[in-house]
C-alpha cells in the first residue's frame, strides 16, 4: 500500500510539474498556457518516451504511457470542476439589447461548421479512418459537433489580453460563445446518450436516484443560505456546489450522457440560483485553472501517440473545415444582423479558438469510442492551432476593430 501511494504521487508530482513548467515556457513565448499543458504530457507519453529506456518504470508512468487508473480518477475529478466553473462563466447579458447579431451569428458558425463536418465524413469515410458510413451514424455527427464548438475560457483570456473588456465586440464575442457552447454540449450529450443507448447501456437505478435526492438537497440548502435575512454578507458553502456539480455528473453519466455535460449544466443552475455576489467561486476557478486544468490537458498529450495516429491528410480537412466553417459561418451570419464587416469577421476569428472546451469534447468522445484515434489527434491538433492563430487574427484585426467596437 506504502508502495502504491508512492508510486501515484511520484506519478502526480510528474505530470503536474511537467505541465506547469511547460505553461510557463508556453505563455512566455505567446502562446496559449494550454499547447505547454499538453505538451508537457506528450513528453511522458508513448510518442517520446517509448524511446527512453526506463520507459513504462510504474513509479514513472503506466507501461503503456497512460496515467493508472487512481491518477485518472483524480484527472476525470479536475475535468468536472474546469467544466463546472465554465458553467459559472456562462453569461448571456449581453442578449437583451444586440439579440440578433448574437443569434445569427452563433447559429451561423455552428450550421456551417456541423454541416461541414458532416458532408467530409460522409463523403470520404477512408480519410477519417471509417470503411463506411451513413447518416444514423454517431461518427459524422460527433464531428460536426466538435467542430462547431467555441471555448468560453480561451475567448475571455483573448478578450482581456488585448483590453476589449467591456466593448460592444466584447459583449458579442462572449454571448455568441455561451450560446455556441450551450448548443454544441447539450448536442453532444444527445448524440452520446443515443450512440451509448445502443451499445446496451446499463446502470442502476441507486445511481440514478441518489444524485437527483442530493441535488435536491444540496439546491433546497444553497437556496436558503443565500437568502439575506439568514446569511446577509456571507458566501454559501461551497461544498453544496461541489455536490450539485458532482451529482449533476453523475446523474447524466448514469443516464448515458456525458459526464462533462452534467458538470457544465452546474455551473450554470448554480450562478442563476442566486445572485451573482452571494456564491464566490473566485478560488474553485483558481484551483481548476492552476491545478486540475493542468493536468486533465497533460493528460491529454500523455494519451496521444502522434508518431502512431497523426494523418497530415485528415488534419488539413479537418483544420480547413474548422477556420471556413467557424469564420465563414459567423461572418454570414453576423453580417445578416447588419452588423459592420470588420466586427463581423472579428467575432468569426474570437469564436474559432476551440481551445479546452473542444480538447474536452474530443477526449470525452475518444473515451466514449465515438472517434477513432487518428480523428482524436486531429482535433487536438485542431483545438491547438486554432487557439493560437484566434489571438494573433485578432491583433491583426484590432485597428479596425477599435473603430467599431466601442
Amino acid at each position: 500500500m506504502q508502495n502504491f501511494t508512492a508510486s501515484l504521487l511520484t506519478q502526480l508530482i510528474l505530470l503536474l510539474t511537467l505541465s506547469i513548467g511547460m505553461r510557463r515556457l508556453a505563455v512566455k513565448c505567446n502562446a496559449p498556457g494550454l499547447v505547454g499543458e499538453m505538451i508537457g504530457g506528450i513528453l511522458l507519453g508513448p510518442t517520446l518516451l517509448h524511446h527512453m529506456p526506463w520507459f513504462g518504470h510504474p513509479g514513472v508512468i503506466g507501461a503503456t504511457g497512460q496515467a493508472s487508473v487512481e491518477l485518472g480518477a483524480i484527472i476525470q475529478f479536475g475535468m468536472l470542476v474546469f467544466m463546472f466553473v465554465v458553467g459559472t462563466e456562462l453569461r448571456l447579458d449581453a442578449l437583451g439589447n444586440h439579440r440578433s447579431p448574437i443569434v445569427y451569428s452563433s447559429i451561423g458558425g455552428i450550421l456551417l461548421s456541423a454541416l461541414m463536418g458532416v458532408l467530409a465524413v460522409m463523403a470520404a469515410p477512408h480519410a477519417w479512418g471509417l470503411e463506411h458510413v451513413t447518416l444514423y451514424n454517431s461518427y459524422p455527427w460527433v464531428v460536426g459537433i466538435v467542430l462547431s464548438l467555441s471555448a468560453i475560457p480561451v475567448i475571455a483570456r483573448l478578450l482581456s489580453d488585448m483590453n476589449l473588456v467591456g466593448t460592444l465586440f466584447a459583449d458579442l464575442a462572449l454571448s455568441c460563445a455561451a450560446i455556441t457552447d450551450l448548443i454544441c454540449l447539450t448536442g453532444f450529450g444527445i448524440v452520446s446518450f443515443i450512440a451509448v443507448n445502443a451499445r446496451t447501456f446499463k446502470s442502476s437505478w441507486v445511481d440514478i436516484i441518489i444524485p437527483i435526492i442530493c441535488i435536491a438537497v444540496s439546491i433546497l440548502l444553497l437556496r436558503r443560505n443565500v437568502q439575506p435575512s439568514a446569511n446577509k454578507g456571507k458566501t454559501p458553502p461551497m461544498s453544496l456546489a461541489v455536490i450539485i456539480m458532482l451529482s449533476t455528473a453523475s446523474l447524466t453519466q448514469s443516464i448515458g450522457l456525458s459526464s462533462a455535460l452534467g458538470a457544465f449544466i452546474a455551473g450554470v443552475v448554480v450562478t442563476r440560483l442566486h445572485s451573482e455576489d452571494t456564491l464566490n467561486t473566485r478560488t474553485l476557478s483558481e484551483v481548476a485553472n492552476s491545478v486540475f486544468a493542468p493536468l486533465y490537458f497533460a493528460s491529454i498529450g500523455l494519451n496521444l501517440d502522434v508518431e502512431r495516429d497523426f494523418r497530415l491528410g485528415l488534419v488539413l480537412i479537418v483544420l480547413g473545415i474548422a477556420f471556413v466553417g467557424k469564420i465563414g459561418g459567423t461572418y454570414i451570419g453576423a453580417r445578416l444582423a447588419q452588423l459592420k464587416p470588420e466586427l463581423a469577421i472579428s467575432i468569426g476569428y474570437a469564436l474559432n479558438a476551440r481551445g479546452a472546451v473542444g480538447l474536452i469534447l474530443a477526449s470525452t468522445a475518444f473515451g466514449e469510442k465515438l472517434i477513432n484515434n487518428q480523428t482524436y489527434v486531429a482535433f487536438v491538433v485542431m483545438c491547438l492551432v486554432t487557439s493560437l492563430t484566434s489571438g494573433l487574427l485578432l491583433k491583426r484585426a484590432s485597428s479596425a476593430l477599435s473603430l467599431s467596437c466601442h
